[in-house]
C-alpha cells in the first residue's frame, strides 16, 4: 500500500480508474487519508534530503509542486533541514 501511495503522490499511476479509486478512498477512509499525509511528509523529506532517484525527483518536481500548499511544506522542510544541520550537526570524535 505504501508503494501505491508513493506512486500516486508522484503522479505515477497512469490508469484513471486506479487514481479515482484512491481518491474515493481518501474521501471516506480517515486512516487512509492519514497514511497519505504521512507518506506526503516522508516524500517531501526524501526530496529535501536528496534521497529520491533522478526519475522520482523529476516526477516530484513536475507533479508535486503544482500545489501551493505543498510548495510551502517543501520550503518549511528545507528551512528545518538547514536549521538542524546548522545547530545540531553531529561531529565524529
Amino acid at each position: 500500500e505504501t508503494a501505491e501511495i508513493r506512486k500516486y503522490l508522484l503522479g505515477n499511476i497512469q490508469a484513471e480508474d486506479e487514481r479515482r479509486k484512491i481518491e474515493e478512498r481518501l474521501m471516506f477512509d480517515d486512516d487512509y487519508f492519514e497514511e497519505i499525509l504521512m507518506q506526503e511528509e516522508e516524500l517531501i523529506q526524501d526530496y529535501v534530503d536528496g534521497h529520491l532517484s533522478a526519475g522520482e525527483r523529476r516526477r516530484f518536481e513536475k507533479h508535486f509542486f503544482i500545489s501551493e500548499e505543498r510548495r510551502h511544506k517543501i520550503k518549511f522542510a528545507r528551512a528545518l533541514r538547514r536549521y538542524i544541520d546548522k545547530h545540531f550537526k553531529v561531529t565524529a570524535d
